[in-house]
């Protein structure tokens, strides 16, 4: 590697594990300074050293321009996974940003073929704009799903909160993707009903513990959407 390519990769590497600790970007700053004030600690030649942490660009723009690409590649890996995986699980949750803007949650489980495991990752945040009906929802679902060339074939189970949007009979987001594979199964989480329901009243909490702890063994899915030994 150059050593043009040997600092991008460091500033990659700064950019992920900010991410990852959920640091803001300006933090990247300080990053290098305790970085040259290890290498003036520990080495007595800290000249080269302290010159190529310097030359790492750490400025917040091309932290977030590192982390934009951070975010493709790993998009780009995970969609080619899931198109070569046999089968799939999905679900759903709609929410509010820290704007307020609503937003779809997309989380996927799939057996990954390369790695031999079974494996749950966060698929895609769709932002929703206009109004929040069955068919909005749908509507920004199938686009994402036809822009990323996956198949609803492969769908064995979707599962979502209570919401009419999610499951309603004749409009909900369920029943329209039912409609694209008829052999879909639907769950519905009742984990959030029962945390809400626990904090009501302390007497309930202990009860609605055990249910929820119950509730996440019932609701973890197998391959291909098979329900476990506990279900």
């Amino acid at each position: 590697m150059s050593e043009q390519e040997k600092v991008t990769e460091a500033a990659l590497r700064v950019c992920w594990t900010l991410n990852k600790h959920q640091k803001p970007f300006s933090d990247s700053e300080i990053v290098k300074e305790c970085m040259l004030e290890v290498v003036q600690a520990l080495f007595e030649e800290e000249k080269d050293g302290a010159a190529a942490i310097q030359s790492i660009p750490l400025l917040t723009r091309s932290n977030t321009r590192r982390t934009e690409i951070l975010a493709n590649d790993i998009k780009r890996i995970l969609l080619e996974l899931l198109q070569k995986a046999p089968c799939y699980a999905i679900a759903l949750d709609e929410s509010c940003d820290i704007l307020d803007d609503e937003q779809m949650s997309i989380f996927v489980r799939f057996f990954d073929l390369e790695n031999k495991v079974f494996r749950k990752e966060l698929l895609a945040i769709l932002p929703l704009k206009g109004n929040t009906r069955g068919e909005d929802l749908f509507k920004t679902f199938d686009e994402f799903i036809t822009e990323s060339n996956l198949s609803y074939d492969k769908m064995v189970s979707i599962s979502t909160d209570g919401a009419p949007a999610m499951i309603g009979k004749e409009k909900g987001l369920v029943k329209r993707i039912r409609d694209k594979n008829a052999g879909i199964i639907s769950y519905q989480c009742i984990i959030r009903q029962t945390a809400l329901c626990g904090k009501l009243c302390a007497t309930m909490k202990e009860v609605m513990d055990n249910v929820r702890a119950r509730l996440e063994l019932v609701l973890d899915v197998t391959a291909c959407g098979t329900p476990t030994a506990e279900r």
